[in-house]
C-alpha cells in the first residue's frame, strides 16, 4: 500500500492540506464567534449570504474544471498538454468577467434593498476570482500537486485572519467592508496559483477549433459532476433560501451561525478527500478497498463522538452570543450533518470520482435534492415551522449518506448496514435527549448512548490502535 499510494508525497500533501484547513478553522471560529458579535444580526446575515451566494459561484464554469480535473486525474503536471489548457483558462475568464458585469446591472436596476444589491455586486465579483482559482486547483489536485493548491487556501484565509483581527480591534461594523476584504484574500491567492501555474497561463493564445473541441469534450466530461456539485449545494441550500424567504434576514443569520457551527470539520474532510483522489487514482483495486474500510470504521467512531461538542458549545454561545440562543436550537438538528457529511465527502464522492461513477453520483444527489426541495417546501410555505425546514435539512443529508454509503459498499465488497444502524441511533439519542431535557441530563444520556456505540466497535478500536502503532514505528 506504501508504494501504491506514494505515501511520502500522500503524507506530505496531506500535512500542508492541514494546515490550510487549520488557517480554514480559525477563520471559520472567528466568524462563527466573533463577527456575528461585532456585526449584529442583521449585518452577519448579510455577510453569511455573502458566503451563500458565493458558494454557487463555482458553478459557472459549467463543467469545465471538472471535466479537466477528471480527465487529468493521476498525470503528471510536465505531460500536460499546456498548448490546449491555456486557452481554455483565458476563454473561461472573459466569460465570468461578462457574466459579473451583467449580474452587477441587472442587480442595481432591478434590487430595491441596497443592502442586498452589495451583496450580489460583491458575488458577483468573486465569480471569475472563483473559478480562476479553482480551474488552476483543480489541475494542481489533479497531478498530485495539492501542496501548492492548500498553499494558496492559506493565503486567502491568512490573510482574511489579519484584516478581521485589524477589524475586530477598529469595531468596524459594515458588513460590506468584511466582504470587500474578503475578495482581497481570494485575488491575493489567485495571483499565487497564477505564479505557480505559469506554463498554463503564459501560452500562445490560439483560439483554435481544437481548443474548443477540448472545451466541449471537458465541459462534456465534468457537466455530470458539475450538476451533481448543483444538486449536492441546493440540498442545503433550497432549505437556506426558505428560510430567507419566509423568515428574513435575521431567522437567516440565526440559521447560518449553526450551520456555520455543525460543518467546522466539513472544510478539513474535503482537504483530505482532494488529496486523496491523485492518490487512489494511481492504486491498485485491493488498496482502494483496505483503505475504505480502515478509513469507514475511523470516520464511524470519530464522526459520532464530536457530537459530545454540543454541550460545551452550547454553554459558551450562552453567554457569548445570546442574541443567538435560537442558534443552538437549530445546532440540535443540523450538528449530525457533520457525521453524515464527513462520510459523503471524503470516502463515498471521493471513491465514485475515482471509479468513475459521476452519473450515479448525480443521480443520487438529484433524488435527493428533490426531497430536500418537497420537504423544506412544505416545512416552510405549508406547515411555516422553520424547525421543521432544519430538519428536512438533516433528513435530505442522512438519506443521500446512507444510501452512497449502501452502494459504495457493495462495489468494496463490504457491509455497512449494521454500521449504519448503530450511528443513526446514536442521532436520534442525540436528537431527543436534548429536545426534551436540559444541557446536563442530555450529556449524560448521549454519553451512555456513545460508550455503548464504542463497546460494540471493540474490535474495530483494537484493529484502529494497531495499524496506528504500525504507522508510528514505521
Amino acid at each position: 500500500m506504501r508504494k501504491s499510494l506514494g505515501f511520502k508525497k500522500f503524507y506530505s500533501n496531506l500535512i500542508f492540506a492541514f494546515i490550510a484547513q487549520l488557517t480554514s478553522f480559525l477563520l471559520s471560529a472567528t466568524m462563527a464567534l466573533i463577527v456575528p458579535k461585532v456585526l449584529g444580526l442583521e449585518g452577519f446575515g448579510y455577510f453569511q449570504l455573502y458566503i451563500f451566494y458565493t458558494s454557487y459561484v463555482g458553478l459557472f464554469h459549467l463543467g469545465l474544471n471538472d471535466g479537466i480535473y477528471l480527465k487529468n486525474g493521476g498525470a503528471k503536471y510536465n505531460d500536460l498538454n499546456f498548448e490546449k489548457i491555456g486557452p481554455q483558462f483565458w476563454v473561461a475568464f472573459l466569460l465570468h468577467s461578462f457574466l459579473a458585469v451583467i449580474i452587477i446591472v441587472l442587480s442595481i436596476v432591478y434590487i430595491d434593498v441596497w443592502d442586498r444589491v452589495w451583496v450580489y455586486i460583491l458575488a458577483a465579483i468573486s465569480i471569475p476570482l472563483i473559478n480562476s482559482i479553482g480551474f488552476l486547483g483543480y489541475i494542481f489536485q489533479a497531478v498530485n500537486k495539492t501542496k501548492i493548491f492548500s498553499i494558496s487556501v492559506i493565503i486567502d484565509k491568512l490573510f482574511f485572519i489579519l484584516v478581521l483581527t485589524i477589524l475586530l480591534v477598529l469595531k468596524c461594523d459594515n458588513f460590506i467592508i468584511f466582504i470587500v476584504l474578503n475578495i482581497l484574500g481570494k485575488v491575493i491567492s489567485l495571483f499565487y496559483c497564477l505564479k505557480h501555474g505559469s506554463r498554463i497561463i503564459f501560452v500562445k493564445m490560439i483560439l483554435s477549433k481544437e481548443v474548443y473541441k477540448e472545451i466541449f469534450e471537458n465541459i462534456s466530461v465534468g457537466v455530470n459532476l458539475l450538476f451533481s456539485n448543483l444538486a449536492s449545494l441546493l440540498i442545503i441550500g433550497f432549505g437556506r433560501f426558505v428560510v430567507d424567504r419566509q423568515w428574513g434576514i435575521t431567522e437567516f443569520s440565526k440559521l447560518s451561525l449553526a450551520l456555520t457551527l455543525a460543518t467546522f470539520l466539513l472544510a478539513f474532510i474535503t482537504q483530505i478527500s482532494m488529496v486523496l483522489f491523485p492518490a487512489l487514482r494511481q492504486s491498485g483495486e485491493s488498496q482502494r478497498r483496505k483503505f475504505y474500510v480502515h478509513s469507514r470504521d475511523f470516520l464511524g467512531v470519530t464522526l459520532s463522538g464530536l457530537l459530545l461538542l454540543y454541550f460545551p458549545l452550547k454553554y459558551f454561545l450562552h453567554f457569548w452570543l445570546p442574541e443567538y440562543q435560537d442558534s443552538l436550537i437549530y445546532l440540535i438538528i443540523l450538528l449530525p450533518l457533520c457525521s453524515y457529511e464527513g462520510k459523503m465527502n471524503m470516502l463515498c464522492t471521493t471513491y465514485f470520482k475515482v471509479m468513475r461513477k459521476e452519473k450515479y453520483l448525480l443521480k443520487i444527489n438529484f433524488i435527493t435534492l428533490v426531497l430536500s426541495v418537497v420537504l423544506s417546501y412544505i416545512s416552510g410555505f405549508i406547515i411555516q415551522n422553520i424547525f421543521a425546514v432544519t430538519l428536512s435539512i438533516l433528513i435530505s443529508i442522512a438519506f443521500r449518506s446512507i444510501i452512497s454509503e449502501i452502494y459504495l459498499s457493495k462495489l468494496m465488497q463490504s457491509t455497512v448496514v449494521s454500521n449504519i444502524v448503530k450511528e443513526s441511533i446514536l442521532v436520534i439519542v442525540f436528537i431527543l435527549s436534548n429536545w426534551y431535557f436540559d444541557v446536563l441530563i442530555s450529556f449524560f444520556i448521549y454519553l451512555l448512548a456513545y460508550m455503548i456505540f464504542l463497546l460494540s466497535y471493540k474490535k474495530v478500536l483494537i484493529r484502529q490502535l494497531g495499524l496506528l502503532r504500525k504507522m508510528v514505528k514505521g
